[in-house]
């Protein structure tokens, strides 16, 4: 099983493997409503070592939680959220992908991430 430790107020929690939708899940309720929102996956089949296997997950979270007025620009707004794995359970991760989806119009955008990424795009 994968314990995954979601942000707080994170809502329609989705996670897909290859075939299609991971039935064999747990989503519990947040004990508070400023508390990380616990997920238990179960993948379709029993993972040996070096065994693989892909899967999707995704959740919306409210943007005043992450978004702030740039101190030095206040016509700017800047993100700022964890770029990694949500996982609880020690599993190597090979690909992440972090998706942020901006309200329409949203202009002179710039990422940034602490670290090197293999890529940056703006769709």
């Amino acid at each position: 099983t994968f314990d995954v430790r979601l942000p707080p107020r994170a809502t329609n929690v989705y996670y897909r493997d290859e075939v299609g939708n991971i039935t064999t899940s747990a989503l519990r309720r947040a004990p508070r409503r400023d508390a990380h929102v616990p997920l238990v996956l179960v993948p379709r089949y029993v993972l040996f070592g070096g065994w693989r296997v892909t899967f999707a997950l995704g959740y919306d979270v409210p943007a005043a939680r992450y978004v702030a007025r740039d101190a030095a620009d206040a016509t700017r707004h800047v993100l700022n959220v964890t770029f990694g794995s949500s996982l609880r359970t020690p599993l190597a991760v090979d690909v992440a992908e972090l998706r942020v989806v901006l309200p329409e119009g949203a202009t002179d955008i710039d990422a940034r991430a602490p670290f090197g990424v293999d890529a940056v795009a703006h769709d």
